[in-house]
């Protein structure tokens, strides 16, 4: 979003999670876990990365197959190095036997999970902003700081995080028509969007963005994705809920129903939260993407919940 020199950031303001039906829970602790370096959260179940979080959960009844993401997510990571190490003890362990593969492309590192989920992984510090050069004006301390900083990968940088700037970076998706979803978000949550052939972005946090091409999914790659959904925050909570019920999109999950329902805007204001299971064209009514979204209010009590992060340790100090 290099283009955007607007300060202003409307609509989606923050992307919390990506949930992911996994298979075997062991294999997905020795993914998230041991290899990629996710922090376990302390409900015990969910893995962290800076002040975000993969909902990673097996099927109730067993009968759910592994979900990949129809795209890739891009994550902001401390010490490529020691992931790499990590990686690479991975290939000799319980992942050998998996569609678990990695490769180091220098700048980043490309990570496939056991179940095919693509993971394109920087340093967060690798891009650090720096200040003025020697002999330069003296800047303001405030101005020094955000130097550079639209430029480098990390995505909530600073000492109050306790991240360093580790997080979910973006998640691209394949889907019918780029543009199509662009206005979709534009005119349903009034997001920044940037549109350049056949992709677009999506502002969904300070640092964080949606990513979309034009390049339809296979029958086999849609039925994968199915179910995948996103937890985001919005700061146009009824309008937004209004625009989506002229849609007849808004859905509530039966999965997640004891949790909270959105059949009527009552209900969703009283859970302070709603969920849509597609992003469509808003002219025709044609499904451009199947994507749920649980979407709070950054009136919901969870709005920048406290997410426990600690660096992993490396495969020398195990």
């Amino acid at each position: 979003m290099a283009e955007d020199d607007s300060l202003e950031l409307p609509g989606i303001t923050w992307l919390e999670h990506v949930n992911i039906v996994v298979g075997d829970r062991d294999l997905a602790v020795a993914f998230y876990f041991d290899t990629l370096g996710c922090t376990l959260d302390a409900n015990g179940r969910d893995a962290n990365v800076g002040q975000q979080q993969f909902h990673i959960n097996t099927s109730a009844a067993g009968d759910e197959v592994p979900q990949v993401v129809g795209g890739c997510i891009g994550l902001a990571m401390p010490n490529l190095d020691g992931l790499c190490a990590r990686c690479d003890a991975a290939t000799s362990g319980p992942l050998a036997a998996t569609l678990f593969r990695w490769e180091d492309h220098g700048a980043f590192v490309k990570v496939i999970c056991p179940w095919g989920n693509t993971f394109l992984v920087w340093d967060c510090a690798s891009e650090a902003p720096t200040p003025g050069a020697d002999g330069a004006p003296k800047l303001p301390t405030m101005v020094n700081a955000h130097v550079g900083y639209d430029d480098c990968m990390a995505v909530r940088r600073g000492p109050h995080t306790g991240a360093n700037g580790a997080g979910i970076r973006f998640v691209e998706f394949r889907c019918r028509d780029a543009a199509k979803v662009a206005n979709f978000y534009q005119k349903v949550f009034d997001s920044p969007v940037l549109t350049a052939g056949d992709r677009s972005a999506v502002a969904v946090g300070p640092s964080v963005h949606f990513l979309f091409s034009s390049a339809p999914m296979s029958s086999e790659e849609l039925a994968l994705h199915s179910g995948v959904h996103v937890c985001v925050y919005i700061s146009n909570f009824r309008r937004a809920y209004e625009r989506l019920a002229a849609q007849k999109v808004i859905w509530t999950n039966p999965r997640f129903e004891h949790l909270d329902t959105c059949d009527s805007y009552e209900d969703a204001a009283a859970s302070r939260q709603f969920r849509f299971k597609s992003v469509v064209d808003l002219e025709s009514g044609e499904e451009l993407l199947e994507l749920e979204h649980e979407t709070r209010t950054i009136r919901h009590f969870q709005f920048m919940k406290h997410i426990a992060w600690e660096e992993p340790l490396e495969v020398a100090a195990m």
